[in-house]
């Protein structure tokens, strides 16, 4: 794992910490752990694998419209949640490519034997992708007003209810 993050010397520190504990949560999102994963040997995806769609998908949030000035970097996303979710979907783009280079049928003396998986992968994706689609435009409009109009009208009630903060 150091490899993986030590050649992107293009981030800090706290940036590789950050994205190390990231791979980690989609690992654990996807329970892609060697004593799960009964038919492979080890993990289905490398660590370089998740740093990778984690990196595709914070580049699809940046250049997906509307468009914000300035892009968002590894510690300024605004939904991690969203962004595990964006990098799974490329994860599964990615795994669903290597299925259809390796699609396999076998038959021999009337048993077949069928190795992929590639339809149930393409259903999921396509489930996934939509709704990872429809809640990074919602955000992305969201925020859109949100540095158009501000966050709201103030009123005295913020400080009667402790929310001064705001």
């Amino acid at each position: 794992m150091a490899d993986t993050y030590s050649e992107a010397n293009q981030f800090t520190d706290a940036e590789r910490e950050f994205l190390r504990k990231f791979v980690a949560e989609v690992r654990f999102y996807l329970r892609d752990y060697p004593e799960l994963n009964r038919l492979l040997d080890g993990h289905q995806n490398s660590d370089r694998q998740i740093l990778f769609a984690a990196l595709d998908s914070l580049d699809d949030w940046n250049t997906s419209p509307p468009v914000f000035g300035t892009p968002v970097g590894v510690l300024q996303h605004p939904s991690i949640h969203l962004w595990i979710r964006g990098t799974i979907v490329s994860l599964l783009e990615s795994n669903v490519l290597l299925g259809l280079r390796n699609d396999l049928n076998y038959s021999d003396g009337g048993i077949t034997v069928d190795t992929e998986k590639t339809p149930m992968y393409l259903q999921l994706l396509n489930t996934l992708k939509i709704e990872y689609e429809r809640r990074k435009l919602h955000l992305k409009g969201q925020i859109n007003i949100q540095n158009a109009y501000g966050y709201g009208v103030s009123s005295e009630y913020r400080w009667l209810h402790g929310l001064d903060w705001l």
